[in-house]
């Protein structure tokens, strides 16, 4: 008994090259649609970076320093400086692995004679 393809007048190697042609079509799609997505991850991605060193551009723009700015502003040392980090006399902001310190925290600092610590 023929299949109905044979019986509609279409050859065997017809279908064969029929097959074909639809996996290498279902191929090319996967990879298009696998482009598609690997190319809008990779774009968000990279959104997500710049937005990150926006937002923390914009935290040090508020009044935050780094440690080196506070060693120059305090004209204190950098051990004096992480000394009056643990004892608590200058409060401190870690954005990633980065001290930060807020002008204002510094200038209080300043107003307040750190007692019990030795410089």
């Amino acid at each position: 008994m023929p299949s109905p393809i044979e019986a509609k007048g279409i050859a065997i190697p017809f279908q064969t090259e029929f097959g074909t042609l639809i996996t290498s079509f279902l191929l090319h799609i996967n990879n298009s649609i696998e482009q598609c997505v690997t190319n809008a991850v990779r774009n968000a991605l990279v959104e997500l970076k710049q937005e990150s060193a926006h937002q923390k551009n914009e935290e040090l723009e508020a009044g935050f320093i780094t440690r080196a700015e506070a060693v120059k502003f305090l004209k204190i040392s950098y051990p004096t400086l992480h000394r009056y980090q643990k004892a608590g006399l200058l409060p401190y902001h870690k954005i990633g692995r980065k001290v930060y310190f807020k002008q204002a925290d510094l200038i209080s600092a300043t107003k307040v004679k750190m007692k019990g610590v030795r410089s």
